[in-house]
């Protein structure tokens, strides 16, 4: 996890300076003068002729590209931990309840929420670590760089706009949340219909409920 963090800060370090790159290559060859470049090794790099800062612009992106990858890559063993950690805990304690649950369960819709249920984990650890965490940082080192560049009505500016835009996109998720779920608990039944129907083939044949157990499956499409 750490090592996953280090390399997103990196990477993130190498996107944020890139823009910087690119504006001096532009000034270089565009015969004007020269800004007044930063101090450290970024003002020294934004010193270097034209032919230098369009290596090095294109080592920055494809340095930042290589350290995302390097983070997708670092992280999986730890994601793919934690998911098989998950399910295992999950799976032991179904096995723990008693004679009665397993008597009134259903197969199919128990054998798709633990399916779902371990995605999931996956899913909002790479959405944590990789867009939530990242985001954030980003916003305050572009906030703090606007700030110091332009002064506080630009970064104020900056900052209503991502507001304005995270709040509208948290309103549409969450709309969008409510039928999403009805769409996972009624795919849920389905296949929970289907499993149960198949491996109760004999009882069905037995009863002649093949019309019935098709009504049903049709009831949860």
């Amino acid at each position: 996890v750490v090592a996953s963090v280090l390399l997103m800060l990196l990477g993130k370090a190498a996107t944020v300076c890139t823009p910087f790159v690119f504006k001096a290559l532009v000034d270089a060859s565009s015969g004007g003068a020269p800004p007044s470049a930063p101090s450290g090794p970024l003002g020294r790099l934004l010193a270097c002729p034209p032919v230098a800062l369009l290596a090095a612009y294109g080592a920055l992106r494809s340095l930042s590209s290589l350290l995302r990858e390097g983070t997708n890559a670092v992280f999986a063993g730890v994601a793919q931990g934690a998911v098989r950690r998950f399910g295992r805990s999950t799976f032991d304690h179904v096995h723990s309840l008693d004679l009665e649950y397993h008597l009134n369960r259903n197969t199919g819709a128990l054998a798709r929420v633990l399916e779902r249920g371990s995605r999931s984990i996956s899913f909002a650890l790479n959405a944590m670590v990789f867009n939530t965490i990242p985001t954030l940082v980003e916003v305050c080192v572009v906030m703090g760089i606007m700030l110091r560049k332009f002064g506080p009505l630009e970064a104020t500016t900056v900052m209503l706009t991502i507001v304005l835009y995270s709040a509208y996109t948290i309103l549409v998720t969450s709309w969008r949340s409510s039928i999403r779920k009805d769409m996972i608990a009624l795919d849920g039944k389905a296949a929970g219909k289907v499993s149960d129907s198949l491996l109760n083939y004999e009882t069905v044949k037995y009863f002649g409920n093949e019309g019935h157990e098709g009504r049903a499956y049709e009831k949860t499409l």
